[in-house]
């Protein structure tokens, strides 16, 4: 899929037409379960309100049990360790995310660049 910036002026308007996950929502969690570590970003509004790196070895749940995930309505996964996961975490709807989608996206929107092919 090409993206231009012309056309998608920020992350809600791809999330909005593409996949309508984060569109009108202001606090969310990310985790990727990599094959090593996982990494785990809250997020409110677009900016980083807490972030955590565990090794694989560490349970996710005991580093979301630091966290202060009272208003998170949405949890948003990717990565290897993903497809493990059935339903939803900690009763908070959760959804699975292409990984490759992902990561093309993510560095379109830190690039200067005017249209990428993810």
């Amino acid at each position: 899929m090409i993206y231009r910036h012309q056309e998608c002026k920020s992350i809600d308007d791809i999330s909005a037409s593409k996949y309508n996950i984060i569109k009108d929502i202001n606090m969310y969690l990310g985790i990727d379960f990599g094959s090593t570590t996982t990494k785990i970003v809250l997020m409110d509004n677009y900016k980083i309100v807490d972030k955590k790196r565990i090794e694989r070895s560490e349970s996710y749940l005991d580093a979301l049990s630091t966290m202060d995930l009272s208003e998170v309505t949405k949890i948003m996964i990717v990565g290897t360790g993903a497809s493990y996961i059935d339903g939803d975490i900690l009763g908070i709807e959760t959804v699975r995310v292409d990984e490759l989608q992902a990561v093309g996206l993510g560095g379109y929107f830190l690039s200067d660049i005017d249209e990428c092919m993810v």
